[in-house]
């Protein structure tokens, strides 16, 4: 991505910082909301959120977590994971807008909406809107030094602000997992169990959300009535799931739990690391 010079005025950047900061402020009217945080307890739920640079020189990743505090709302925790796309310029901006669009689908909701509740469409909306407005006023929004041909270019490709994006949350007992991209979880029903699991591989074709996407479906759409513990992350944790499939001891938080990753498993993080968990108090 662009890198901001010092005394230049980024126009794209200050329009989609400024819907951000007005998202951010909106769902704190909302519940408590949580960048990256070592462990946050919800009753018997401890929940934990991390991102890592891991093996790239920056982080395009993001990460929010969101506790409702209306009692009349269904949703005891929702958090959200997005991996920028590192071709796509100002994805690490995209990532941390997704995350928190996405969380003001919760916002509102009560025992007579919850159907209505779309995470990942409501992220996509903020992006389209973004998109229509970068069209109305192209050369107003064209990065300073950027070429006028490279930003045609840009825009005709959609080659900017792309990202995934996962959404987990708890409505009631029920736990929902919905997400767009090349994340993955793994998902426990009791302290004994193996994990169920999903793991993208590297072939796949990664769909992702941004202001020209056409979005067709979410990757996931899963709904459990029982489970023990949730670990949801994004693509550069995959190559080292299998030590993830053997994190049993839930003390410690995600960004412990990163941070042996990274040091353990250096030559197979080449990516951004992000992980959040979700377990049960063991009864």
């Amino acid at each position: 991505m662009n890198v901001p010079v010092s005394g230049v005025r980024y126009e794209l950047l200050a329009m989609v910082n400024k819907r951000l900061a007005k998202l951010q402020r909106y769902l704190e009217t909302v519940g408590m909301v949580h960048d990256p945080v070592g462990k946050v307890d919800v009753d018997d739920i401890s929940l934990s959120i991390a991102t890592h640079e891991g093996g790239k020189y920056m982080n395009q990743d993001a990460a929010a977590l969101l506790i409702p505090k209306r009692s009349s709302n269904p949703i005891r925790w929702a958090a959200a994971i997005a991996d920028g796309v590192s071709s796509s310029l100002y994805s690490d901006v995209a990532s941390r807008l997704a995350c928190i669009a996405a969380l003001t689908a919760f916002a509102q909701l009560n025992r007579h909406s919850l159907g209505k509740c779309e995470p990942i469409a409501r992220a996509q909306s903020e992006l389209l809107a973004i998109g229509q407005q970068l069209l109305s006023e192209p050369e107003k929004y064209r990065p300073p030094r950027m070429p006028r041909c490279g930003w045609q270019r840009v825009l005709r490709d959609g080659c900017l602000l792309q990202t995934t994006l996962m959404v987990v949350w708890q409505q009631e007992h029920r736990l929902h997992i919905n997400g767009v991209g090349d994340g993955g979880y793994l998902l426990r029903f009791d302290a004994n169990s193996p994990p169920v699991s999903h793991l993208p591989g590297a072939e796949k074709r990664v769909i992702c959300l941004g202001p020209y996407a056409s979005l067709e479906r979410a990757d996931f759409r899963l709904d459990y009535s029982t489970w023990y513990t949730v670990d949801v992350f994004t693509d550069g944790v995959t190559p080292v799931s299998n030590a993830l499939s053997e994190y049993t001891d839930r003390s410690s938080s995600a960004e412990a739990f990163l941070t042996r990753l990274d040091r353990d498993y250096e030559a197979l993080i080449n990516d951004n690391l992000t992980l959040f968990t979700a377990s049960k108090a063991v009864p």
